[in-house]
């Protein structure tokens, strides 16, 4: 049988909490079994296991790496009310919490 390298195995654990992060927002975290978010990345559940130990660790996993990527947006601005205020403005915005998550990726939700 052949065994993937740890890359392999970091890229399906992403590719999961990507894949679970859009499924979370459009159908909320009880709107979305294991069998649905497996599907979406294109898993087995038997795949899901090896990486989470339970739903609420993909949970936490997914708000852990949303919470990282915002942190990386705002770190990422110059320092001050003139950078900011215009990304929390749009963030805040009706357009961008109507948005699907694919519409706004530079405003991670």
């Amino acid at each position: 049988m052949a065994r993937y390298g740890p890359e392999h195995k970091e890229a399906t654990r992403r590719r999961m909490i990507e894949t679970a992060g859009r499924r979370f927002k459009s159908d909320g975290i009880d709107g979305s079994g294991i069998a649905t978010l497996v599907a979406d990345a294109g898993l087995t559940n038997g795949a899901f296991y090896g990486h989470f130990a339970s739903k609420d660790d993909l949970v936490a996993s997914v708000v852990t790496q949303q919470l990282a990527d915002q942190v990386g947006v705002v770190n990422s601005l110059p320092m001050g009310l003139t950078s900011i205020e215009p990304y929390l403005r749009d963030y805040l915005s009706p357009a961008h919490r109507d948005a699907s998550p694919e519409a706004a990726p530079q405003l991670p939700c």
